[in-house]
């Protein structure tokens, strides 16, 4: 990671000897990983090539039911986000924090509402509406059979099998569910069976 100016000041006296311990805790906390730096390009723009996505971001925390958001969050909901211009500024903001650990409140709601998420990165365009007569997808999972269904991950044999049951456990809405979820879950990198499970399952299927 490149340096500072005032970092380059800071390890000069620190190789010299000329800092105590207070200073060396100095280059420490100006050294520290911040969450911008731990998230890279996971970041959305924040010029305006991702402002379709940023009202997206608007529109989730606005359904967002959880009683822990925080206080800034919790006041942009309140006061209603119709462009998603808050949410930007927020996250513009806190990202300079420095990263705590994975588990940290405030990271979790940066990756939420800050971060591109699978649906924006899947390369396919997915199916969000979902209606009634729309069986195409169902259809597609519920054909693979063979070698074919060894193949698939547990996730799409556990839903396979809600579509297809004669039984109690029966649920047409069993992948449009997974889907719809996943859509909006952080993305982390391309080569994952959850990306490739997108593509193949969730994806509009226009013949």
């Amino acid at each position: 990671m490149a340096l500072s100016k005032v970092s380059k000041i800071v390890v000069g006296a620190l190789t010299t000897g000329g800092v105590s311990g207070a200073g060396a805790y100095t280059y420490y906390e100006l050294t520290k990983e911040t969450i911008k730096d731990k998230l890279g390009d996971k970041l959305l723009d924040f010029g305006t090539t991702d402002n379709t996505k940023w009202k997206a971001r608007a529109d989730i925390l606005a359904k967002d039911q959880s009683t822990t958001l925080s206080a800034g969050l919790a006041k942009i909901k309140q006061e209603k986000d119709t462009d998603g211009s808050k949410v930007k500024g927020w996250c513009e903001k806190n990202i300079k924090n420095k990263f705590v650990s994975e588990e940290d409140s405030l990271f979790q709601e940066i990756r939420k509402y800050c971060t591109y998420h699978i649906k924006d990165k899947v390369g396919v365009v997915v199916e969000e509406t979902w209606s009634s007569s729309n069986s195409k997808n169902n259809d597609k999972l519920k054909k693979v059979n063979g070698d074919a269904e060894t193949k698939l991950s547990a996730t799409m044999k556990n839903i396979k099998a809600k579509l297809s049951a004669s039984d109690t456990t029966k649920d047409d809405n069993a992948l449009k569910t997974w889907c719809l979820a996943t859509y909006e879950k952080p993305f982390e990198k391309e080569d994952t069976q959850e990306i490739e499970d997108v593509k193949e399952y969730c994806a509009v299927i226009t013949q």
